[in-house]
C-alpha cells in the first residue's frame, strides 16, 4: 500500500505507448525492450482484445506469452510502464480506446506519457533521417525538429491519443518518423519501418536510458493489413 493508505499505483511514473503505427514500427520497436519487464493483468480495451487480429507475430518472444493484444508492461527496474498495442484497432473504437487508456494514466498517478509513431506525412514536411518531437505540457528533450501545428494526421488511434491527453493536461511527447504503409514480413527500408524503428530506439535510450535489442525488433513479423470486411482501414 502507498502512504496514507492509498492504492500503489498499478503504472510507473512514465508511459511509452507503441502502436501499429502506418509502418509498423513503434509497437515493434518497444517489444525489442532488453529489460526485465512484469505483464499486468490490465483490461483497457475488453472488445479490442476480444475481437482484434494481431499485427505483429510474437511466437518468437517468450517473455510476451500470453499477452492481450493491448498489452500493459512495468519495467522492473526503471520507473518506466509501456503499452504495447500489437493488434490492428477498428477507427470506429480508437476513441473510447484512448478514453479508457488515458483514464488509466489518470487513475494511476502517471506523470509523462510518451507516444512513439511513425506517420504518412506530406512529402514537402518529410525528412526521412528524422524523428520529430512535438511535446505539450513539458518541455522538449532533444533537440529534433517539431512537426508544424498544422500537419495533418491521418491516424484515428494517434489523433485520439492526443486529443484525450490534452483534456487531460497530461505532459505529454510525441516521437515520430515519417513512414509508409508496412509491407507484410520483417522490417524493411522500403516502408522505412527499419529507419522508424532504429530511431525511435535511438532516441528513447537516449532520453529514458532504456536497452533496446534491435535484432529482436527486426525479427518480428507484420502479419499484413486487416481485411477490410473484418476492419476499416485506418490509412487510405
Amino acid at each position: 500500500m502507498a502512504p496514507n493508505g492509498q492504492k500503489t499505483p498499478l503504472l510507473k511514473p512514465t508511459v511509452v505507448i507503441g502502436y501499429n503505427d502506418v509502418s509498423a514500427a513503434s509497437n515493434r520497436a518497444l517489444l525489442g525492450i532488453d529489460e526485465e519487464l512484469t505483464l499486468l493483468d490490465v483490461d483497457v480495451g475488453a472488445s479490442v482484445n476480444a475481437s482484434a487480429k494481431m499485427a505483429l507475430n510474437l511466437e518468437i518472444l517468450p517473455e510476451m506469452e500470453g499477452a492481450r493484444t493491448i498489452q500493459v508492461c512495468n519495467l522492473n527496474e526503471k520507473e518506466l510502464s509501456v503499452v504495447i498495442l500489437s493488434a490492428d484497432v477498428r477507427a470506429a473504437e480508437c476513441a473510447s480506446l484512448c478514453a479508457k487508456m488515458v483514464q488509466l494514466f489518470v487513475d494511476n498517478g502517471v506523470e509523462w506519457v510518451i507516444i512513439a509513431s511513425s506517420l504518412l506525412l506530406p512529402a514537402d514536411v518529410s525528412d526521412l533521417h528524422n524523428i520529430y518531437e512535438n511535446s505539450f505540457f513539458v518541455p522538449k528533450k532533444t533537440n529534433s525538429p517539431s512537426l508544424m501545428l498544422e500537419t495533418r494526421i491521418r491516424d484515428p488511434f494517434l489523433s485520439g491519443m492526443l486529443q484525450f491527453l490534452k483534456i487531460a493536461c497530461l505532459p505529454t511527447t510525441l516521437l515520430s518518423g515519417p513512414g509508409f504503409k508496412a509491407k507484410k514480413g520483417l522490417p524493411n527500408g522500403g516502408d522505412y519501418s527499419m529507419q522508424n524503428i532504429k530511431g525511435l530506439q535511438r532516441v528513447l535510450t537516449a532520453i529514458l536510458s532504456v536497452r533496446f535489442d534491435l535484432g529482436k525488433s527486426f525479427s518480428l513479423e507484420f502479419q499484413g493489413p486487416p481485411q477490410e470486411a473484418d476492419c476499416e482501414q485506418l490509412y487510405a
